[in-house]
């Protein structure tokens, strides 16, 4: 079974959540800013969620990891999809977060 991890910000760090063995649902996690795990891991190995700052190997650009659905297909994306930039995700590094990194995020 593929494990289904969310992050919360609680105004001070994130609590982790698994959803199914814990007793949190998806609607309690959207409504209070969960952040979905997107399965990828960065360079150094730290996992990649919703509201990653990255910054990219290729030309040292930063975008915050977003997730989407277009025509009924989902995505995961930095202004573009992942999956289709024919990128590895371990040409991209964690450099913050939306909630602790304000500072990184571009107007």
């Amino acid at each position: 079974m593929t494990e289904i991890k969310y992050r919360v910000w609680n105004g001070k760090e994130f609590d982790y959540y698994y959803i199914g063995t814990d007793s949190y649902d998806v609607g309690y996690l959207g409504k209070y800013g969960g952040q979905l795990f997107t399965g990828l891991k960065d360079k150094n190995g730290k996992e990649i969620y919703e509201g990653d700052v990255l910054k990219t190997d290729w030309d040292d650009s930063t975008e915050v990891v977003e997730y989407g659905e277009i025509g009924g297909h989902s995505w995961w994306g930095m202004g573009f999809g992942l999956p289709e930039m024919g990128r590895s995700s371990k040409e991209l590094e964690i450099i913050g977060n939306v909630w602790e990194n304000s500072e990184l995020v571009k107007q």
